[in-house]
């Protein structure tokens, strides 16, 4: 044991080497100490630099704080503000401080840490990545939109997609009143040009990928414009990334603009929590647009996640993005396969002792499930693409084939709970999930595809309010077990692909539409007088219990059923 005096020593010597002690016995690294000014106007991107590089080389448990009130303008450089790599029992403390990011810039990236959690920080761009309009007229002949930019935002730079920096995103948003909150529309733009007065008008030009002229209303219709260079369709890195880590924390953060995604959260372990984190536009302006793509994107989880009390509204894609990549099986000799990851970048591992599941390509079946003794993995000449992995099953699975797609079980989010949050644009539920008293205005879509899988069986809805919003007219929830780019699975025999959900005491605005799915429980749900309606479709084993159209029973005339399976399994009661 050490001497009392040699403690005492030691802990002075870190007071004066990185700043004060903190309440819980670590070293506090203070922002205004590395010259930060944080007045919105003087870049403190250096500043920033100095004391993320202090804290990595402080004694640990240690802690960045900022400054309450303050707004850091950190605009010159390139990449993120804040790098957290290799790290453990790190926290940020940000008191309501709000860093102002330039264009190139990003905000936190925590990768390969243990025991980090980052609170209290709120995060927006200058210049932002979007204008924002009122349609003033609509030429579906020349595939034109005209728009008068709001005041308060920057006319966006003339001109159609670049490939600077990564492919851009170049696709608007249209937004239109819906029966509970705005709905969105994309607008794929082929090029931007300015009126010949110079005012504030604009012309967007759709590509040919743009149909929906329809929901074009001119005075009603509302578009938010990509500013070129910055707001990306893919790459510049999400706001906030999670990546690597065991154990890490976001609290009372927010994300009030982002080019890209908003958070990602990939290939974690242990606990990621993410509580009253809130992605919307900032509060006290006009703005109806945050995040340029994905509010939360989450991708190969071995973590137990668990989104509390947040709220996601304003992105131009999904609220939530739940899901993991599948691999494609190329070659079968017995119980060694061999399989690539369908999406080539970004790789989630394989191990030893995971369990394999998967779909058959050519029924759309799921295959049985069976543990894997070993892997090995086989670089590609590209060192940034997923490596050929050669897997030794416990024994050969009957019927896997050349082509079906599989996934490790326990790197597919398998423990996700989304609790209290209130999500105001489309989710992809595409791994198991636990909703919990969640306000969803906007498709919720349980579904799988060939890329991001696998498909959410075992997902739990409980007292959730699910309503019409972005994604979808008419349908307010969507369960489909059949994956894209499969053959729909027949109706017997084998094992549909998506099983085992359950939806209870909920409130349902839209219609709710069930496809190929097995052993599924409705039970006392309440849909919405004026537009409760249930699907059936090629589903078995379907339990409907206590299911009510506003205070009366589901009538059967609500229920609509397309084939005599589903019909033959139904059990109403």
């Amino acid at each position: 044991m050490k001497p009392a005096k040699s403690i005492i020593l030691n802990c002075l010597f870190a007071v004066l080497l990185f700043g004060s002690p903190v309440a819980v016995h670590g070293t506090e690294i203070r922002f205004k100490d590395f010259g930060a000014v944080g007045d919105g106007t003087a870049d403190d991107a250096a500043a920033l630099e100095r004391a993320v590089a202090a804290l990595a080389d402080a004694p640990k448990p240690v802690t960045l704080s900022f400054e309450a009130g303050r707004t850091y303008r950190i605009a010159s450089g390139a990449g993120y503000a804040i790098v957290l790599t290799k790290l453990e029992r790190v926290s940020i403390e940000g008191a309501g401080a709000i860093l102002l990011l330039g264009a190139e810039r990003r905000g936190v990236s925590v990768q390969a840490c243990r025991d980090v959690t980052l609170r209290g920080l709120r995060f927006d761009y200058d210049p932002l990545p979007f204008a924002e309009a009122r349609v003033t007229g609509s030429a579906p002949a020349s595939r034109t939109v005209t728009a008068h930019i709001d005041e308060g935002f920057e006319l966006p730079p003339a001109g159609g997609p670049t490939r600077a920096g990564g492919e851009q995103a170049y696709f608007a948003m249209l937004w239109n009143p819906g029966p509970h909150a705005l709905r969105s529309t994309h607008y794929w733009v082929a090029d931007l040009t300015y009126a010949a007065d110079g005012g504030r008008s604009v012309s967007v030009v759709a590509d040919a990928n743009f149909r929906d002229w329809p929901v074009i209303r001119p005075g009603t219709t509302r578009i938010t414009v990509p500013v070129r260079g910055i707001a990306h369709r893919h790459g510049g890195g999400a706001v906030i990334e999670l990546d690597g880590n065991r154990d890490v924390a976001l609290e009372d953060v927010e994300v009030w603009s982002a080019p890209w995604f908003a958070c990602v959260v990939r290939r974690n372990e242990g606990s990621v929590t993410l509580r009253r984190v809130q992605i919307r536009p900032r509060p006290g302006t006009s703005r109806i647009t945050s995040s340029w793509r994905d509010g939360v994107h989450v991708k190969g989880n071995r973590a137990r996640l668990l989104f509390e009390e947040c709220v996601l509204e304003g992105m131009n894609d999904d609220a939530f993005n739940i899901a993991t990549f599948l691999s494609r099986v190329t070659d079968v000799e017995g119980a060694r396969i061999r399989v690539r990851q369908n999406f080539p970048l970004e790789y989630v591992p394989w191990r030893s002792g995971d369990t394999l599941a998967g779909i058959a390509t050519n029924s759309g079946m799921r295959v049985e499930n069976i543990r894997v003794l070993a892997v090995e993995e086989t670089p590609g000449a590209n060192p940034r693409h997923a490596p050929e992995v050669t897997l030794t099953l416990e024994r050969a699975v009957p019927g896997l084939a050349r082509g079906d797609s599989v996934w490790a079980l326990e790197a597919a989010n398998p423990d996700t709970t989304l609790r209290r949050c209130a999500i105001r644009m489309s989710c992809r539920f595409q791994s198991r999930v636990t909703l919990e008293q969640c306000d969803i205005t906007a498709l919720s879509w349980f579904y799988g595809e060939r890329i991001e899988g696998p498909l959410p069986s075992g997902s739990v809805v409980r007292q959730c309010r699910l309503r019409l919003g972005r994604g979808n007219a008419e349908v307010a929830v969507s369960c489909n077990g059949r994956i894209n780019g499969l053959p729909a699975p027949a109706a017997a025999p084998g094992t549909p692909a998506l099983s085992d959900l359950l939806f209870e005491e909920n409130e349902i605005d839209g219609r709710f539409e069930l496809r190929h799915a097995l052993r599924v429980d409705l039970v006392n749900n309440r849909f919405a007088p004026e537009r409760g309606l249930l699907t059936l479709d090629m589903c078995r084993e379907v339990s409907l219990k206590g299911n009510r159209l506003g205070d009366s029973p589901l009538p059967s005339d609500r229920i609509r059923i397309q084939d005599s399976s589903t019909r033959d399994s139904i059990r109403v009661q």
